[in-house]
């Protein structure tokens, strides 16, 4: 009740856009410089969790395009198997069997568990260091700015006034 009376946020059920807010917050994606790699990080307090919700993430992600491929796969798998059906053009037979085979191959390399979103160089782990938000950037930055904003309006107050 003292959170609606103070018009803050209160408790609601976790959703979706909550979910992504957390991950968002706490998922970071960052350029390895001088490769076309990148680097994958995940704040969290506990590290084991961490570690947890990072290969979580790898691994759903993976699934969702692994779902993707495979109906594309099978779309066009019955495009070519209903074009095939349709023609009568011997050439055009030998053509589309060929494509066909492609996508059987394709299916079989699917099958195995060869992962389909990225290739992992180093194993997930959990950093020996503690790392924690700088204080300068939280406390540090805005007292400076706050206070070189608040001399240059005085400044300029008492400029005007002597006009």
């Amino acid at each position: 009740r003292v959170n609606t009376y103070l018009k803050l946020p209160t408790w609601s059920p976790p959703n979706i856009e909550s979910l992504s807010g957390f991950v968002s917050g706490s998922f970071n994606a960052v350029d390895v410089e001088g490769t076309p790699y990148k680097s994958l990080t995940f704040a969290h307090g506990d590290p084991e969790k961490a570690l947890y919700y990072l290969k979580m993430i790898y691994n759903e992600s993976n699934d969702y395009i692994r779902r993707q491929d495979e109906e594309e796969r099978n779309n066009r798998r019955s495009y070519l198997e209903d074009r095939l059906n349709s023609t009568n053009i011997k050439e055009f037979r030998d053509a589309l069997v060929n494509f066909l085979a492609d996508e059987a191959r394709k299916d079989m390399m699917a099958q195995g568990n060869l992962r389909g979103v990225a290739r992992i160089l180093d194993p997930p782990y959990v950093s020996s260091r503690k790392t924690s938000p700088s204080m300068l950037v939280y406390i540090g930055f805005p007292v400076i700015f706050s206070a070189a904003i608040s001399i240059a309006l005085i400044l300029l107050f008492v400029l005007v006034r002597k006009e």
